[in-house]
This record gives C-alpha cells, sequence and structure tokens, in this order.
C-alpha cells in the first residue's frame, strides 16, 4: 500500500487511508489480483487523476521515475513502458514493482519513510501518542518525501522532528 501511495500520490500515507487501502485489498481477497484492483482504484482517484490526469503515457512514465526514483526516465525506459502493453492505470505499479538497483533502494527508503511518517503520525500504534498531526494538505507530505533518496535518514527520530518543523502540532488532552 506504502507503494502505491508513493506512486500514485506522490506522497506517503496518512494513518486512516492506510487503514481503509489495506481494508480494500483485503476485500479483493489480497494477492495479484487484489493489488491490481486497488492499483487501479489508486489511478483513478481525484488525487492522482490531478497529479496524471491529464499527461499523455510517456508524461506519466516520466513523472512517476521523478517522483518514486528521484531521477529523469531515459528515453529507453519510456519507450519499453511505452510497449509493456499495460494501460495508464496500470503503469505506476508495473513501473515499481520492477525497480532494480538504485531505483530499488530508493522506493524502499521511500517506503521505510513512509511508515515511519504512520507511525509518527498515529497516537494509537508507535507514533508520539501526546500530540495529534494535521496532514490535511497532501502538498506538505508530497514535498516531505520528495527530499528522500537511496542515501536519506529515515529513522523515526529524523521523520519525527521533519513532522513537526512541517506539520501542525496540537496538544492532546489526556482524555482523548
Amino acid at each position: 500500500i506504502h507503494q502505491l501511495y508513493i506512486t500514485y500520490y506522490q506522497r506517503p500515507a496518512d494513518p486512516a487511508g492506510l487503514v481503509y487501502w489495506e481494508d480494500q485489498l483485503n476485500a479483493y481477497g489480497g494477492g495479484e489480483a487484489g493489488v491490481n484492483a486497488v492499483a487501479a482504484a489508486f489511478a483513478n482517484a481525484p488525487e492522482s487523476m490531478a497529479l496524471y490526469g491529464n499527461q499523455t503515457l510517456d508524461q506519466k512514465i516520466s513523472a512517476i521515475y521523478l517522483a518514486v526514483f528521484e531521477r529523469i526516465a531515459s528515453a529507453d525506459e519510456v519507450a519499453y513502458w511505452e510497449a509493456s502493453g499495460f494501460n495508464a492505470a496500470q503503469i505506476g505499479f508495473a513501473i515499481v514493482n520492477g525497480a532494480q538497483d538504485d531505483d530499488l533502494r530508493t522506493l524502499t527508503k521511500k517506503v521505510e519513510y513512509s511508515e515511519a511518517f504512520v507511525s509518527v503520525l498515529n497516537p494509537e500504534g508507535d507514533g508520539v501518542g501526546s500530540f495529534t498531526y494535521n496532514y490535511s494538505d497532501p502538498s506538505v507530505g508530497r514535498a516531505m518525501l520528495d527530499s528522500v533518496t537511496m542515501n536519506s535518514d529515515v529513522s523515526y527520530a529524523t521523520v519525527l522532528s521533519q513532522i513537526q518543523q512541517n506539520l501542525t502540532v496540537a496538544n492532546k488532552t489526556e482524555d482523548e
């Protein structure tokens, strides 16, 4: 699910969204068929359409490479994916599923960052618990994830610090 958020929304998940999409994946029975169905739902969601909706397939491939791997796709890579037979809704997950070498290392760091991000935001899990973070503007999450490369420190402490600097923090009361 984190890979789908990174690919189709270019940001880390919010805790409630992660639970929702995990439930959807389970409802589809998991496995390849379930992942394909959830990936198609991500691709057709308003947030993804706002990012990729009016792009040609080659523009979408290039945008995915930049967002996920932090690099420009080569002409050969774009041509390969254009000829792959995947449609516009499938192409994003196919690209991340085929990641190798430095691309895979970058994607892995982005997933680790996203996991830490959700953990920090989730006061019911291993998160800080004493704060509520307002993650209502997805562009903030995009900007934070965009800085993650294969060499980034994606530790909980680093992600917590970034969240405290970038998201609105409101103290929780004892009875919340």
